[in-house]
């Protein structure tokens, strides 16, 4: 009997340390508490910051725009408001190379004299490349001249050598619009492609002060006070939904080689083109203070945005698509606008910031009949005097910074970082004074934000002063999750669990297991979308690459990723394995990237492995899709063993009290409950399993609160329909108006596909995919295929009604 005894207690303690306890005549899952987990509720925060160089030791004159051609990493080109615009050749010690000087341009230099102008605010002030740069080599640049000795602003088109990427071709200069200006500050003069693929243009409002020169309520005249949004591809003019051509304005450029037509055109949706668009928004010259609607023909439809004083720099969050405008002020208020939709007005010059202004034109219209936007973001002259605009951080190397939009005053020499929770913004104080910051453009190498000192002519980035709170665990052996790394046996309390559809990573096998805090606090369970955990929930996955692709024996383990629920969202960690297989480090706070060698038929290759840095971390497990992305109720849906007991595993987590008993399921309803399909299910229809890879591995972003651009949404619960799939409009059709999301019998013209394949477009997912998914490229082509038997409603209409739009063709109508 005592022999019994202790045998039945050695069997208790051991089952509890792998999670199981036999009940009943069946080994079971059991709840147990982590005791051994050693991981920090948060990561440590920054004391403080400071700056350092961050382009080695190069120095510029007077730097004020940063940016870089799309899709490189390395090479960045740093905007000298004197004139020229530099290269940086980016590697273990930066170079530099002169780019394009302006003055080298026939009309703006000659021999020894000039005209090209950069006294006061104006100069060389912008440069954009254009979003097919790498196959067209055609960027754009805004700068200040004299014509006939007075100060134009103008906005250029030029390409880059044939035979040289860093050196520009000055005999390719073709102007598109050169603007006269009476004041040489209040110029903007940042320029941008959108997510759109259309330029945006920045432009002040001619300056002096209390907008003496009339510009700023009326728009019909000159081009000031405005974004400008162009279409400098002339996409489709003249042809149903194309670009239109600009109304006449002696500042407009025109090409002699081309009909002397403008060379750029007026995009179809910019909001002045829209029937009644000036009386329905009230903007500024029409109502009360031009006396009605003013006629089609006179309006600058080149005009996206109003209102705005000197919008000095600007910046797009290239994931989310966010337009953010920097405004600086008069007297009192300094302000950043977060543009939520074309044919907006912010106010100028009748707000300043979010107040009235002190010396506004009469009469001041009523909001009712003057609509505006008020600013995101405004502070007083205590803070600073000369907003420079930032960018949203999407950096690498500091975590505390992810998200935020980085910002600062030149006239103050702060730095800050702008925060958003729901409606909320809130400013604190990165640096508190010292740096002359005319401009601020992400690193290509890593994300960081850059910033460009004017007066020292240093481009610089952010160094922690110092830091608080516990640092994670340096080894993974430290992070107490498993109680043998050998076998990668969990320690107590940590669980394994199967998903019904991974994740694409780059052909590697994965093992996940999870972890609630104590033995009472529970996740919420919905049968649809995420559920909610407590804060100190945790998620481990480990990652195992073939040497030998398709010999699971050849296996080797390269990394265990953790995620962490916090009070405020979650955290990410990855540790890099050993080559002898004993351990796993720490990967560096900003990640890293390994080479692997890989055998694949036949063949040796080299394969990169990204190891995420702890921001990439909390760029797919978002708020939006409920940070922990395989723990929900479409993928644990599936039959598991724990010891020798079988069952669905929600039912197992149910009866080990893991779900809150008022909203877990009842076994008997598990059956009925939806699940995701595997990609290579061959018995699930190919529209579940498309719908199932995209809910996946888009879900992070393409979901209502995500950061994607896409008009789609991806949320597993919805008809196809619904999804948007089919019928929603690209953000950027690529020049191709042909191209859909998914084009029925056409491969080639579905961006889906397009962006699976990384085929001249990024790709998908985002983050640490070097390797095509080529099972997923087969479901999705034979989905293509199958499209064509399967026309929307729509398209059905279309086929089959004289009149498509005719009542007895409606949804709802039964003509027969």
């Amino acid at each position: 009997m005592k022999t019994g005894r202790r045998s039945l207690r050695f069997w208790m303690i051991f089952t509890a340390l792998t999670g199981c306890l036999i009940q009943s005549g069946h080994a079971q899952l059991v709840r147990v508490a982590p005791a051994t987990l050693a991981l920090p509720a948060e990561l440590p925060a920054a004391t403080g910051y400071t700056l350092e160089n961050a382009l080695g030791t190069l120095t510029f004159s007077q730097p004020l725009a940063i940016t870089t051609p799309p899709g490189e990493t390395g090479r960045v080109f740093i905007v000298e408001k004197t004139g020229t615009i530099q290269v940086v050749s980016l590697g273990t010690t930066p170079a530099k190379s002169t780019f394009l000087d302006v003055r080298n341009i026939s009309g703006v230099g000659t021999g020894t004299t000039t005209n090209f102008f950069q006294t006061g605010e104006s100069g060389l002030l912008g440069l954009a490349f254009h979003p097919n740069y790498a196959s067209n080599r055609t960027f754009f640049i805004f700068y200040s001249l004299n014509v006939g000795g007075l100060l134009h602003q103008r906005v250029a088109r030029l390409q880059t050598s044939a035979t040289n990427p860093n050196l520009a071709d000055a005999t390719t200069h073709a102007p598109l619009i050169t603007q006269r200006d009476e004041s040489d500050n209040h110029n903007g003069g940042d320029i941008h492609f959108g997510p759109d693929g259309y330029l945006y243009v920045s432009l002040g409002d001619e300056g002096a002060a209390n907008d003496s020169r009339n510009n700023s309520r009326w728009l019909n005249r000159d081009f000031f006070s405005a974004i400008l949004r162009l279409d400098v591809d002339r996409l489709n003019v003249g042809q149903p939904g194309g670009s239109v051509e600009p109304n006449a304005h002696p500042a407009i450029n025109l090409d002699s080689a081309n009909g002397n037509r403008a060379r750029y055109a007026i995009p179809a949706d910019n909001p002045l083109l829209a029937p009644g668009i000036v009386g329905t928004l009230g903007p500024l010259g029409t109502g009360a203070f031009g006396g009605g609607n003013l006629p089609a023909a006179s309006l600058r439809t080149e005009f996206a945005l109003y209102g705005l004083r000197n919008p000095w720099r600007i910046s797009f969050d290239r994931p989310t698509g966010r337009l953010f405008i920097a405004d600086v002020g008069q007297g009192a208020r300094e302000e950043i606008n977060l543009v939520t939709s074309l044919g907006r007005s912010f106010g100028w010059p009748f707000r300043e910031g979010a107040i009235a202004f002190s010396s506004a034109p009469s009469p001041v219209p009523s909001a009712a009949t003057y609509p505006r936007q008020d600013p995101i973001h405004d502070y007083d002259r205590t803070i600073g005097s000369s907003i420079t605009g930032g960018i949203i951080y999407r950096g690498t190397r500091l975590t505390e910074l992810f998200e935020d939009y980085v910002f600062a005053d030149y006239g103050s020499g702060r730095i800050f970082a702008l925060r958003q929770s729901g409606a909320t913004w809130t400013r604190r104080t990165l640096i508190n004074s010292g740096a002359n910051i005319a401009g601020i453009g992400p690193d290509p190498r890593n994300g960081d934000s850059l910033f460009a000192n004017i007066n020292t002519g240093v481009v610089q980035r952010l160094v922690r002063s110092g830091t608080t709170g516990t640092a994670p665990p340096a080894t993974l052996s430290a992070t107490g999750a498993f109680a043998s790394l050998a076998t990668l046996a969990p320690a107590a309390g940590v669980v394994p669990y199967d998903i019904q559809h991974p994740f694409w990573s780059d052909h590697a096998a994965k093992r996940r297991w999870f972890s609630m805090p104590g033995t009472s606090l529970t996740a919420t369970f919905a049968a649809e979308g995420a559920w909610t955990f407590p804060t100190g929930t945790v998620w481990v996955k480990h990652f195992d690459l073939e040497s030998t692709r398709g010999q699971p024996a050849t296996a080797r383990r390269i990394e265990t990723r953790f995620i962490v629920k916090t009070a405020t969202g979650s955290y990410g960690l990855s540790y890099r394995w050993r080559a002898d297989q004993t351990d796993a480090d720490l990967v560096p706070e900003d990640g890293a990237d390994v080479d692997y060698s890989v055998v694949v038929n036949g063949l040796t290759q080299t394969q990169r492995w990204r190891y995420p840095s702890r921001n990439e971390c909390r760029t797919c497990h978002t708020p939006a899709a409920g940070h922990a992305l395989s723990f929900n109720t479409r993928q644990l849906n599936r039959p598991r063993t724990y010891g020798s007991l079988s069952d669905n595993q929600l039912n197992h987590l149910v009866s080990a009290g893991y779900l809150a008993s008022a909203s877990a399921p009842a076994p008997a309803t598990v059956a009925s409950l939806p699940a995701h399909a595997a990609l290579d299910d061959a018995t699930q229809s190919l529209e579940h399993r498309v719908r199932s890879y995209l809910a996946v591995n888009c879900v992070s972003c393409h979901v209502p609160g995500g950061t994607a651009l896409g008009n789609f949404d991806v949320t597993a619960a919805l008809t196809t329909a619904a999804t948007g799939l089919r019928t929603a409009a690209l953000v950027n059709n690529g020049g191709d108006s042909a191209n859909r999301l998914l084009a029925p019998a056409d491969a080639e013209h579905s961006m889906l596909l397009k962006r699976i394949l990384g085929d001249g477009v990024p790709r998908m997912p985002p983050l640490a995919t070097n390797e095509i998914d080529r099972g997923a490229e087969t479901v999705l082509r034979a989905y293509i295929a199958e499209l064509a038997t399967r026309p929307t409603f729509a398209e059905w209409q279309t086929a089959n009604f004289t009149n498509p739009a005719a009542p007895d063709a409606s949804a709802s109508a039964d003509p027969d």
